[in-house]
């Protein structure tokens, strides 16, 4: 029994002996815990956001990383509107972000010097994706981006088709460059090779619309946007009377709990943004006594799973319009849902509209049957489905979502440009929403009288020179 006992025995104490326990006998040290969450900020300060993207980064090192959550940064800045940061920021650089409660000075190390970077490239943007998600692997990734964007088109551009110009998004004013919707969404999916972030943030104006969601629906899970302009007021200079999204609150909480629930978090940074809104603010004017004024606002989290659902609740609604589109009826109804609508920075505010709010006033006021549970369906997909929570101001009719659904009155050139270069997204070529708004045109044109629609007027203090508009 002693010499069967013996090896055991020894084994044992060798076990106990060794300083490594059991992994020292395999000599084979435990894997050390990956980090569980990697946030990734595209920051595009090359315009005249670059005092408040810097800002930005600023209050979200005061947060910081950690070992569970890394934060990486690209961001670059426009040497006329550094305000208080150095002019090393005045060119591209990929931050790594530290703790560091001091403001005015961002002291976080510099993994890497890109020069001047073009931050209006989509290859800027994949290799930042690349760069960044090798560098820092985590079990999740989310995504925020602090930039200019006008939605799914350039609406702005009122000239001949330009095939190089489909969408504003992420501006570069020393390149002179902007990403089509196209590009943008063509570089993220490169450079997350086959991931899908768990959360998408867009902290830019307009962004926030069917088209957009859609094309996004294959990147990320969740996605968290404005349908309207998004106003920072840094007035008098330095005090940041309105920024709008907290994001170092979000990464406080994640340092906390990297493993969140993406919905609660989602819910947290809309929360965060319009309770910015929610207070008046005071201007300088000329005369020094200065006014108070309040300014409208809006955020909402979308689940884009869904999305492929309502762009194809979208198309047949579309159809079925088109089908009636020679009935007196529905196209008062479509003159009417378009004067209801809350309208949204476009063309004198005559190009994008809140969607939910479109159908609900076409649901009112037609008769027909196939068009009744065409408007339920999507109708039923935005509330049960598309959107996990939305807020906005009182003062804002919105619900989350818009849509392009141009009004009968923008000029023909203008019509005819900004139709072309909306044929250009995947919701476009996919489904007939184009189609109907060609032939809606028309209709709604050949019956149009001045006291029946009028193009909506643009609110007061909406474009005040004291806002800045990302």
């Amino acid at each position: 029994m002693q010499t069967r006992t013996m090896p055991i025995v020894c084994l044992a104490l060798c076990l106990l002996l060794s300083p490594f326990g059991a992994a020292g006998f395999c000599d084979n040290p435990a894997e050390p815990t990956p980090p569980s969450l990697t946030i990734l900020c595209y920051m595009n300060g090359d315009n005249d956001l670059a005092n408040e993207v810097l800002y930005a980064l600023d209050m979200m090192e005061t947060v910081g990383s950690s070992d569970r959550v890394n934060v990486i940064a690209l961001v670059d800045g426009h040497p006329e509107w550094l305000g208080p940061y150095d002019t090393t920021w005045s060119r591209t650089r990929l931050v790594h972000l530290q703790a560091d409660p001091r403001i005015g000075r961002i002291t976080s190390p510099v993994l890497e010097e890109w020069g001047e970077a073009n931050m209006g490239d989509p290859h800027t943007l994949e290799r930042f994706l690349r760069t960044a998600m090798e560098a820092y692997p985590a079990e999740q990734v989310y995504f925020y981006i602090f930039a200019h964007s006008q939605g799914v088109l350039d609406t702005r551009d009122y000239g001949p088709v330009a095939p190089v110009k489909t969408v504003s998004m992420s501006r570069d004013d020393t390149s002179g460059e902007k990403m089509p919707l196209d590009d943008f969404h063509q570089a993220l999916k490169q450079g997350l090779n086959g991931r899908r972030f768990e959360l998408m943030v867009f902290f830019s104006c307009l962004a926030n619309m069917v088209e957009v969601d859609y094309a996004m629906s294959d990147v990320t899970r969740y996605l968290v946007g404005s349908q309207d302009e998004i106003r920072l007021l840094n007035e008098p200079p330095g005090r940041y009377q309105i920024r709008g999204m907290r994001v170092e609150q979000l990464i406080a909480r994640l340092k906390q709990t990297p493993v969140a629930d993406v919905r609660e978090v989602g819910r947290a940074l809309v929360d965060s943004h319009v309770d910015s809104y929610e207070k008046a603010v005071s201007l300088p004017s000329g005369d020094g006594a200065g006014q108070t004024c309040r300014f409208s606002g809006g955020m909402a989290l979308v689940d884009t799973a869904a999305m492929p659902q309502l762009v194809s609740a979208l198309d047949v609604l579309a159809q079925q319009l088109i089908r009636n589109a020679e009935n007196a009826g529905v196209v008062q109804a479509m003159r009417a849902a378009l004067s209801a609508a809350q309208p949204f920075a476009s063309f004198l505010k005559m190009e994008y509209y809140d969607l939910l709010g479109f159908v609900r006033h076409l649901r009112a006021a037609v008769t027909e049957p196939e068009l009744e549970t065409a408007c339920d369906r999507v109708l039923d997909l935005m509330a049960d489905r598309v959107l996990v929570y939305a807020r906005h101001t009182s003062d804002c009719a919105a619900t989350g979502i818009s849509i392009y659904l141009s009004h009968p009155l923008v000029p023909d050139n203008i019509f005819q440009t900004h139709q072309a270069l909306y044929q250009a997204n995947r919701f476009s070529r996919e489904t007939q929403w184009d189609e109907m708004i060609s032939i809606f045109r028309v209709r709604l044109k050949g019956t149009l009288a001045a006291d029946l629609i009028q193009p909506p007027a643009i609110k007061k203090g909406w474009a005040l020179s004291t806002s800045t508009h990302p």
